[in-house]
């Protein structure tokens, strides 16, 4: 075996040995990974899909159990089941023993990636190995595991090997580097949430404008290379047009199209990325210390995490002032437009920005770009350890070290956090140890590379990491008792202070729930039932004070409430905790019912509603669901046309009689883009296939 296959072998076994340490937390454990988000919105949507594939042999592509019912085909959230190849998973396993075989292949792809990338970019094996190490064990990454927020992570994770993928046939354009380069864009647009992907795009596009003018001073050619990237852009939208299209179909009806996402008012500062907040670049989480907590809890910390380890970021430092390589200029102009267009509470660059760039103001939460500062600073880091093998100074260890011990007597001093500081200047002393002029980089290299940055990242990572037991998961709302099991699915639940969505897993209908898509015609119609009219919630239907037109949570067949008053003489109390209050609304309407004499009666599958009508006389038939223009309705057989009620739910006319109604919800939009989708696979088949004949037919 060669030397180089040997070395290969060892930096996979480093990096997969990695990734397995950072899971040990929850793959050792019969414990299960606690995310956030995952728990409260995901796991509820994945539990219904995979029982509709058990249940019809079919992909859900309507959620009947949120906001009123609101479509699953078209949400952005990454956790699709059906499109993006790993989450497959999802359709077979339970959820959360998914999410953490998930979650740990997504930090060793984006270890693997950033080691590959920064390959690319001249680095030694040891300087891509800090690089790749810092960036899968990044504190980044932990944020995003245990906010749950997996379109986020699946971006972070692929952003590397995209990156290497276009500037692979930006150097020398080829079909198969053309296809390799749609493929990873394409598996990037089936699983990552909007935001990222367009923090994504415009590093990409910095990228490709920076190569094609460097190949532009050398007089070399660089059209055909932008071509390439043309093309490859082009048909990774193909390929994804089966998710895209029902997405832009969507999109229009929800109430985060167009605008300000906090209703023209400012980035609030929790959403930002603040000034205080540039301590997360030396201590990651404060653990221990009460003030330090919770500043982190009103912070949203695990959107901001920037911490890669103390080694890393003095290398990432080094490599800005002193590497000579291409790229460096643009890594570091990236990590400072990215961390200032996070500062939005504080900085104008976000609102310059989102005045330049097409809805880049539409997203919540700007201080998510600083993933962006990650990626750069992690590649940063191979270039500087390249670097201090080279070139190394006796000033710049000591201003580090001074640097890290201000950082520690900061902390310990304004966030009352000794505990934190002493294990800031611990591990920032041992981190800087390679610094020292007379360590010997290029012998011990290695061994010193995965031993610090793995010991100055993984402890930080398990602090926050969470994890429950079954029961736990399996514990059923004190409410449930209440309410026979046969009851629950029959009729809506509102719950006014909880957006949680898992009360679905208990065979519960939310009216309100946390997630997206949030229609914006159902969400106004519902608000029309309160005086005041509430407060815009981007997160989900908000919760009203005075409830003033109680026909509202009939129509929407709101039986259960839990409230800690009555907001209606006809509410009838069936439950009490010290949580609250257990109410039954005896006028809630049904899934369907009749404007006018007659009775009917629902019964629901996947994507589908079936009525049987006997109306008293021609009337309209009104649906407790949300409108939408998927949905298509036919009266025994016959086509008819949807309608709005009350510009919010479905109605259709029937004729006296004994009729059945069917809807079902088959948007075009993902017809279209199914074939699309489609031609676009079987041509990329087509092209690969030439391509390696004509490669075969040269030898």
């Amino acid at each position: 075996m060669s030397g180089t296959r040997r070395a290969r072998l060892a930096v996979g076994a480093v990096l997969a040995l990695s990734a397995i340490l950072y899971g040990a937390p929850f793959l050792l454990s019969p414990r299960f990974l606690y995310g956030e988000d995952f728990e409260y919105s995901h796991r509820p949507e994945l539990a219904a899909a995979r029982t509709a594939l058990a249940r019809d042999g079919a992909m859900m592509l309507w959620n009947p159990n949120q906001s009123a019912g609101t479509p699953y085909l078209g949400t952005v959230q990454g956790t699709f089941p059906y499109f993006y190849p790993p989450n497959w998973l999802w359709l077979a396993a339970d959820a959360n023993a998914a999410y953490e075989l998930l979650v740990v292949f997504h930090v060793l792809l984006a270890a693997w990636g950033m080691y590959r990338l920064a390959r690319r970019f001249g680095q030694s094996r040891c300087g891509s190995l800090v690089a790749g190490l810092s960036y899968g064990l990044s504190f980044h990454t932990t944020g995003l595991v245990v906010g749950g927020t997996y379109g986020l992570l699946t971006v972070y994770a692929l952003a590397p090997l995209v990156v290497l993928l276009l500037l692979r046939q930006l150097d020398v354009p080829s079909i198969p580097r053309c296809l390799a380069l749609a493929g990873g864009l394409s598996l990037t647009l089936l699983s990552g949430y909007p935001q990222a992907l367009y923090h994504l795009a415009l590093l990409c596009l910095a990228i490709a404008a920076w190569h094609c003018a460097r190949r532009a001073r050398q007089r070399a050619p660089w059209f055909r290379s932008a071509a390439g990237v043309t093309a490859s852009a082009v048909l990774a939208i193909a390929l994804s047009a089966a998710h895209l299209f029902p997405a832009l179909e969507v999109l229009p009806w929800t109430t985060r199209v167009g605008g300000s996402p906090y209703g023209g008012a400012g980035v609030p500062k929790h959403h930002a990325f603040a000034f205080e907040n540039l301590s997360n670049f030396l201590v990651p989480h404060y653990s221990w210390s009460s003030t330090g907590s919770a500043l982190m809890a009103r912070d949203l910390w695990w959107d901001k995490g920037v911490y890669v380890g103390i080694l890393p970021l003095a290398c990432a430092v080094w490599g800005a002032l002193r590497a000579r390589r291409p790229g460096v200029f643009l890594l570091t102009g990236a990590a400072a437009v990215a961390l200032l267009d996070g500062m939005a509470f504080h900085l104008p660059v976000h609102s310059v920005l989102s005045a330049v760039l097409p809805g880049y103001g539409s997203f919540r939460v700007p201080g998510r770009v600083v993933w962006v500062v990650v990626f750069c600073v992690s590649l940063l880091a191979g270039h500087g350890w390249d670097a201090l093998a080279s070139d190394k100074s006796r000033l710049f260890p000591a201003i580090a070290a001074a640097a890290v011990l201000a950082a520690a007597v900061l902390a310990w001093r304004r966030l009352d956090a000794p505990k934190e500081a002493a294990l800031l200047a611990v591990t920032g002393m041992l981190g800087l140890v390679p610094l020292l002029p007379k360590i010997r980089l290029h012998a011990t290299g290695g061994p010193i590379a995965v031993a610090l940055v793995a010991m100055g990242t993984v402890p930080f990572d398990f602090m926050p990491m969470k994890t429950v037991d079954r029961a736990w998961l399996d514990r059923s709302p004190w409410f449930a008792a209440g309410i026979a099991p046969e009851e629950r699915g029959n009729h809506r639940l509102l719950h006014m202070w909880d957006l949680d969505q898992s009360y679905s897993l208990h065979g519960f209908r939310v009216v309100r729930g946390y997630g997206y898509p949030m229609l914006r015609h159902t969400h106004d119609y519902y608000c029309g039932a309160w005086s005041p009219r509430p407060a815009f919630n981007p997160a989900g239907f908000p919760a009203g004070t005075d409830l003033s037109e109680p026909e509202v949570l009939d129509t929407l067949n709101v039986r259960w409430i839990v409230s800690p008053r009555s907001l209606s003489p006809r509410w009838i109390e069936r439950g009490r905790s010290e949580e609250g209050v257990l109410y039954e609304n005896p006028g809630a309407r049904g899934d369907a019912f009749l404007l006018g004499p007659g009775a009917v009666s629902a019964t629901r599958r996947t994507n589908r509603i079936a009525v049987d009508c006997a109306a008293g006389a021609p009337a309209t038939l009104v649906v407790s669901e949300s409108w939408m223009p998927g949905w298509r309705a036919s009266v025994d057989g016959r086509r008819v046309q949807v309608t709005r009620y009350r510009d919010a739910l479905m109605q259709v006319e029937v004729p006296q009689g004994v009729s059945r109604v069917e809807f079902v919800y088959a948007p075009a939009s993902f017809r279209v883009g199914l074939a699309i989708s489609g031609l676009a696979a079987l041509a990329m088949i087509a092209a690969g296939t030439a391509a390696a004949w004509r490669g075969r037919k040269r030898t």
